[in-house]
């Protein structure tokens, strides 16, 4: 594991290196303005859409979404840890980095806790399995039995949970975890009358790292029949997500750049197979179809994505839709197709490394892949069919931006139904105009629609720490409609509170939530800069405190009407006096 570094030393390197100088290293960059812009170069791009503000320490990209502070860019261009990015930077600008690895838990984040009670959690669980144990014993047995060795465990830090119910729990409290750090990590439950027990018991364990080899949730397997479910997750936390994790992305990334290109399966054993056949560039998704986020971290280190799919899955074509959204990612994802009822686990085991290297080197391109299933599915000798076929393949050649592979697929697709290709241009042209965009426009589109007066707050604040007092007191969490920008803004508070500097760069590095750095460099470079603060802090507020009335007062007319339709005198009563005193803090407003 990477070393720790305290946080007074994390702002010492940053604040010592000038992100001008820094990312001028790597590309060249022009002035413009207070700022500066380039090519981005996580992205193709013809048009320079990457900004980088001297004065906010920050750099994004408005046209593929990167964004962050210092370490962000060099962990990013150069395929590095945090902690490795820090060591670089330091080394750069002059910083000793101090030697001890040993973390000072009181002045810990919430999010290094969690981190430190899932190694915890991990090391406990990994030398439960490891260890010679009678309790073990079983799950020894049934990995030796699907062909996992001793080697296979060490790699992937495979573990046991016993059937005890505090086990864990009891082995935290002595490692001085609190039991709220427990809950919020997702390794206890409360139980009904007081008290914890474990969420993980009699359970094969498979710790799930980030990126940077940090634990951050885990997988556990049924050892004994009937018991349900048979896989058990982590949910969601502060430092977990799985629509944004990958297994074995820690162990598969610098083969994935070696190689440059990435196996996706499904299953955590599909995964460790592959890793003990050579196919150390695997990774496993976490029980989503592939997401936005995933490819995103995945387009690190390639863009040659190669899927493996069981050819008796169902709804192939819906998996392929999913598929569409990744397009505008400049992703081009192939299908590997293994024969019926096997996995890669299954497979590798019974027909070996040379077999299965033959099918992924005959993986067919998603054009080529959901071509096939459409004439599977329809019958392509009638007028139905191909009508039928263009429509379901639209959506994919409306995703993809190259237009030269987009011209190649029209005529490909003209040729196969036996069309002019003018004809499925025409079809296409139609079902653009119907409204049609692909998700990732959706979900870039929403991050831009964030209520105007919570981002002009957000800078405000970010600019000038002395409001963010004034707006505590004035506003709540539950205040902010927009959702993304709560976390944001609940950690300008938290750290308000703390007594600590609030800046865009600081900022970035105290969120755990990708998308949230990401909304933080957007937002800063993209209002622009704000004179009058204090009129435009107090038109804020207003703005805010009027959305949240009007939408109570909706809610209570609603109510109300319920009330008055089912005869509810007293209720009534009480609604219409609840009314009546928002009415008038919401005069009280507009006069103001």
């Amino acid at each position: 594991m990477a070393g720790y570094i305290p946080q007074d030393v994390i702002e010492e390197v940053r604040s010592k290196a000038d992100i001008i100088e820094v990312i001028s290293e790597y590309i060249p960059l022009k002035k413009s303005g207070r700022n500066f812009k380039a090519l981005c170069p996580f992205h193709n791009e013809k048009t320079s859409s990457f900004m980088v503000s001297p004065a906010k320490q920050i750099f994004h990209c408005f046209g593929c979404g990167a964004g962050g502070n210092v370490f962000n860019f060099v962990m990013m261009h150069e395929h590095l840890s945090f902690y490795e990015a820090i060591k670089k930077i330091a080394a750069k600008v002059g910083v000793k980095l101090p030697e001890t690895t040993k973390k000072n838990t009181a002045t810990d984040s919430l999010f290094n806790k969690l981190l430190r009670a899932n190694e915890l959690a991990m090391l406990f669980f990994h030398r439960q399995l490891m260890e010679s144990t009678k309790e073990a014993a079983s799950t020894r047995a049934y990995l030796k039995s699907r062909g996992f060795d001793r080697n296979a465990a060490e790699n992937f830090k495979l573990g046991f949970a016993s059937a005890k119910w505090q086990g864990l729990f009891e082995h935290l409290l002595k490692e001085e975890i609190s039991d709220k750090v427990m809950v919020q990590a997702g390794l206890i439950s409360p139980r009904q009358g007081g008290g914890y027990c474990d969420k993980f018991r009699n359970r094969l364990i498979f710790p799930i790292f980030n990126s940077y080899d940090k634990v951050v949730g885990f997988g556990a397997r049924v050892l004994e029949k009937g018991q349900m479910p048979k896989y058990l997750n982590s949910s969601d936390t502060l430092v977990f997500s799985k629509g944004k994790n990958l297994y074995g992305l820690n162990v598969a990334k610098k083969y994935i750049l070696d190689k440059d290109r990435v196996i996706i399966v499904e299953g955590y054993t599909d995964c460790i197979r592959a890793h003990e056949n050579g196919f150390n560039e695997t990774v496993a998704t976490l029980g989503t179809a592939l997401t936005i986020e995933q490819t995103r971290s995945l387009k690190r280190y390639t863009k040659n994505f190669i899927l493996i799919y069981d050819a008796d899955e169902a709804g192939e074509l819906a998996a392929l839709r999913n598929l569409d959204v990744l397009l505008p990612e400049e992703v081009m994802p192939k299908i590997a197709v293994l024969p019926k009822g096997t996995d890669p686990d299954d497979y590798l085991k019974n027909s070996g490394a040379d077999s299965f290297n033959g099918i992924i080197e005959n993986a067919k391109n998603i054009f080529d892949y959901k071509l096939q299933l459409l004439f599977k599915k329809h019958n392509v000798s009638s007028a139905e069919g191909k009508v039928k076929i263009s429509q379901e393949f639209l959506p994919t050649l409306a995703a993809v931006t190259n237009a030269v592979l987009k011209s190649t697929y029209i005529k490909k697709l003209a040729e196969a139904l036996g069309v002019a290709e003018i004809d499925i241009l025409s079809e296409l042209r139609k079902f653009q105009k119907s409204g049609y965009r692909p998700e990732i426009k959706k979900s870039e589109n929403k991050k831009k629609n964030i209520d105007l007066a919570e981002k002009i707050l957000l800078v405000i604040m970010l600019e000038d720490n002395t409001f963010i007092a004034d707006a505590k007191k004035k506003l709540s969490i539950d205040d902010f409609i927009s959702d993304d920008i709560k976390p944001v803004i609940s950690k300008v508070f938290e750290l308000y509170e703390e007594n600590k500097k609030v800046e865009p760069a600081a900022l970035i590095d105290e969120l755990s939530d990708e998308e949230s750095k990401i909304l933080i460099s957007s937002i800063s470079l993209d209002i622009p800069e704000i004179k009058d603060k204090k009129k435009n802090f107090s038109d804020c507020i207003m703005s805010i405190k009027k959305r949240v009335l009007n939408l109570k007062l909706k809610n209570i007319n609603l109510q109300i009407r319920s009330a008055q339709q089912n005869e509810m005198s007293d209720k009534l009563h009480e609604l219409t006096k609840e009314a009546n005193f928002l009415l008038e803090e919401k005069k009280g407003l507009i006069k103001k």
